[in-house]
């Protein structure tokens, strides 16, 4: 047994492995006598470190074991001979092989093989994962991964679907692929063809992994291992193509090691970052999302939006691209297009323990962060670092948005959508502009971090087009602000939001309390205000759906502040009070609500089940006026038919065709009223 820690260093040629070996710390092979390992009959229960500093003469391994830690190539000749060495990967650790030294060869003999393995935390999380190959196998993608066919619960292996269209070997046709690699020319995804074909290559696949080969297409999930055999890549490796500017180009880390993307040789106009998959990111169902890596120093980098299984907002971090991990560069519009080489050497290897490396204090720069969070889950974010050694101008420092399967947040910049973007000093004229897609219905929060950006006589704000809202952001500590995404598509975040920098002012008006109360077929609204200065007068604001509100009132500076809306109708309807300065300055109170009529809501669909015409009824009764949305989901969750029906409020009915849109089958029928409350009834067809 070798302790953590402890060396043994092996000259002679006789060494064997007779009982059992437990080498938790470093066994070193020397001299120059050929000589052979582990022979014997015994077992090797842990191999943490083992290197081969030979001169003039080689390792011979003969026997399978596995490696747990590292494999220090130094110098000499290493022979597998009949050998399988397999390169251990678990929750805590995978084994690297480090930089060959100079002369170093690998021969392999008979059988003798490395198996690579890359362990998928899958269990509750089902996500994407961006892999590479770091061996030189012959295997197809059905033989590795696939584990030949076999659906045993091994710990090893998943299960690959696609369409049958595309070739064979898939675990079931679906039109939807769970193996994808990235197509340059398109900037998407394409599936692969089969799985009876190489999985080696140097671009890396796309795989959404369950877990091992028990978990198939739906159910429980499960950790899992993904594993290669061959003889590994070694000595430097060119991965070439062409592409045109402003495109992404996929690179598979082609060794069983960490790599450092610093030293990685790349052509001029590839911007100084990449971009790595992170399944523990994308909200809390999410699939997971690109994290943007960023390179802040030789070997030091920043992650945006960080989180899940990078670090989070904070000094530059010695960020490595893993064995078994693949990931993107990007061409900048500098980029002339055509042919391109990345070229990495034995050189970047890292495969030393990394402690948090902290920059010293005042060298972390300036930069605002902006997360957006569902609950307490990173969903996704960017960042911008502010310097006056960067231009305003979309250059090589800039880092183009890499959209996610799911929702994704982006700036918006001289017509680019940036992860990252490196700009002039913050002056109080600045505007962040924020953009998104592809946001589930529900609520989410950004959360701002800002680091050295306060200023004297500076303030920031998030402004709201969909509300016409305007909420502060600090910039000295982090600060969260709520958002809603409903049914609208304008409450998505496509030129939503934008963050605006500006003078500081005085202390706006505050709104102390807003209240609406019936009085019989009148609605009374009332406020109360702190902080009132170089007020020049409140308008009362009126709205029947909590959206488009339209000015029924101007109540001038005063005291006691009170507005009787005199019969307005019946139903709910809403108000807000909107404060006007004398520079033009405006803020809005919250919302309140009252409604007006006793009378229950009562929205009710016949004929149900629906009838072989395909006509569905919607019967609304004492409802409010305004605009009502109508949706027929289907059982997938699916949108199949939408229907927008302004109502003139009372009672009436809505008529659905519904021909073409429904197969025998059981539906979602869901009705939003003007006020966004949503009703919904389950029909049979």
């Amino acid at each position: 047994t070798l302790n953590s820690g402890s060396e043994l260093s092996i000259s002679g040629s006789l060494f064997k492995v007779d009982g059992t070996l437990d080498n938790g710390g470093k066994i070193v092979f020397t001299g120059n006598i050929a000589q052979t390992f582990p022979s014997g009959s015994g077992s090797i229960v842990k191999m943490n470190k083992l290197e081969v500093n030979k001169s003039g003469s080689a390792l011979t391994l003969d026997r399978n074991f596995k490696i747990d830690g590292v494999l220090y190539p130094t110098l000499g000749n290493i022979t597998l001979n009949n050998a399988t060495v397999t390169l251990g990967s678990t929750a805590t650790a995978t084994a690297q092989v480090s930089t060959l030294g100079s002369g170093v060869t690998f021969t392999y003999s008979g059988t003798g093989k490395f198996v690579v393995e890359n362990y998928m935390a899958s269990s509750g999380n089902a996500a994407w994962r961006f892999v590479s190959v770091p061996t030189n196998t012959t295997q197809t993608i059905r033989s590795s991964w696939q584990e030949g066919g076999n659906n045993a619960s091994t710990g090893y292996g998943t299960w690959v679907v696609g369409p049958n269209s595309a070739g064979s070997g898939f675990d079931a046709d679906n039109r939807l692929t769970s193996l994808k690699t990235y197509d340059n020319a398109t900037n998407g995804y394409i599936t692969v063809p089969g799985t009876n074909v190489p999985v080696k290559n140097d671009i890396g696949y796309l795989i959404f992994v369950r877990g091992d080969r028990s978990m198939q297409t739906f159910g429980p999930t499960n950790n899992t291992n993904l594993r290669t055999e061959g003889p590994i890549r070694t000595g430097n490796v060119a991965v070439s193509g062409t592409t045109a500017p402003e495109k992404w180009v996929p690179v598979g880390n082609p060794y069983p090691a960490a790599i450092n993307f610093s030293t990685i040789t790349k052509p001029g106009g590839f911007g100084a970052f990449f971009y790595v998959w992170d399944p523990k990111i994308g909200g809390v169902s999410g699939q997971g999302g690109w994290q943007t890596v960023v390179q802040a120093s030789p070997g030091l980098f920043t992650v945006t939006p960080g989180g899940g299984n990078y670090p989070t907002a904070g000094p530059p971090q010695p960020i490595r691209i893993q064995s078994g991990q693949a990931f993107l560069l990007y061409a900048s519009n500098s980029f002339a297009g055509g042919a391109y080489t990345i070229t990495m050497h034995e050189a970047d290897k890292d495969v030393a323990n990394m402690d948090v490396v902290t920059r010293p204090e005042g060298n972390e720069g300036k930069f605002l962060i902006t997360n957006v969070l569902q609950g307490t889950t990173m969903y996704d974010g960017v960042r911008v670092d502010f310097d006056n050694a960067y231009s305003n101008a979309i250059d090589i420092y800039d880092a183009q948005k890499a959209a996610n399967t799911l929702g994704s947040i982006a700036i918006e910049s001289n017509g680019k959508t940036l992860a990252v973007e490196r700009r002039a000093d913050l002056v109080s004229a600045d505007t962040i502009r924020l953009t998104g897609k592809g946001f589930a219905r529900g609520t989410y929060s950004f959360e701002f971090t800002p680091f050295n950006i306060a200023a004297p006589g500076l303030e920031a704000y998030l402004e709201d087009a969909y509300l016409n809202q305007r909420t502060p952001v600090s910039l000295n500590n982090t600060s969260r602000v709520e958002f809603t995404v409903d049914g609208n598509e304008e409450s998505n975040l496509t030129n939503r939001f934008r963050i605006v920098f500006a003078p500081m002012r005085p202390v706006p008006v505050t709104f102390t309390r807003v209240n609406a109360v019936t009085i019989e077929k009148d609605i009374e609204v009332t406020w109360n205000v702190d902080n009132e200065v170089n007020i020049r007068n409140y308008e009362v604001q009126r709205s029947v759906d909590g959206r488009a509100f339209e000015t029924i009132a101007t109540v001038a500076e005063g005291s006691n502040y009170r507005h009787l809306d005199v019969a307005p109708g019946t139903g709910r309807f809403y108000y807000r009070i909107k404060s006007n300065d004398i520079s033009g300055e405006y803020k809005y109170s919250n919302i309140v609500s009252s409604v007006i009529g006793t009378d229950p809501v009562v929205i009710s669909v016949y004929p149900n089940p629906v009838k072989e015409d395909r006509q569905v009824n919607v019967k609304i009764s004492n409802g409010a006026k305004g605009e009502y949305t109508v949706k027929l989901i289907n059982a997938a969750g699916q949108v199949i038919l939408k229907k927008k029906v302004t109502f003139a409020g009372g009672n009436g009915e809505i008529k659905i065709d519904a021909k073409g849109h429904l197969t025998h089958g059981n539906y979602n029928l869901q009705v939003t009223d003007p006020g966004n409350t949503k009703t919904i009834h389950k029909i049979v067809y």
